[in-house]
């Protein structure tokens, strides 16, 4: 498990995040998942990327980002099933998360996210490792970086 961390505020939610990085893994994303989940979707080049919400059954949240981690397009709360949503700014990469995790972070446009791996507790690092081989609360390598591959979780990279 890790976390998203807000980097304005210092608020962060504790959640596990898999890296949507393939043309496959991109065009499933949240389609035919049972539950939420959080989702970053890596683009290729930054663009306009719109998306819907055919066959999610649960309302999200999705966070565009630009190539430093800055959101630059923010919609809460997609209903399933919306045909579109289309940003008007482009975004390097697409954080989709459960509804109201926007909220909670107290994102706003321009504020930068860092994603995490291990575990989010005060105090840091108990001198455990993670599944990544880090110790736990290790900041995620840089995204620029990631392995191509179908889906994995962030604390996996």
């Amino acid at each position: 498990m890790g976390w998203i961390k807000n980097a304005r505020n210092g608020k962060k939610i504790c959640v596990e995040c898999e890296v949507a990085d393939t043309p496959l893994a991109r065009s499933i994303g949240l389609m035919f998942a049972r539950k939420p989940k959080c989702i970053l979707f890596k683009f290729d080049a930054e663009g306009v990327y719109p998306i819907h919400s055919f066959f999610v059954n649960f309302p999200f949240d999705a966070v565009y980002l630009d190539a430093q981690m800055r959101a630059v397009e923010i919609f809460e709360s997609i209903e399933p099933f919306t045909p579109l949503v289309v940003p008007r700014k482009n975004a390097a990469y697409l954080l989709e998360m459960p509804q109201r995790s926007a909220k909670k972070l107290g994102l706003v446009e321009r504020d930068a996210v860092r994603i995490y791996a291990g575990s989010a507790k005060k105090g840091g690092s108990n001198g455990r490792k993670n599944s990544a081989g880090g110790k736990k609360g290790r900041r995620v390598a840089k995204l620029g970086q990631v392995r191509r591959g179908s889906m994995r979780t962030c604390a996996k990279i």
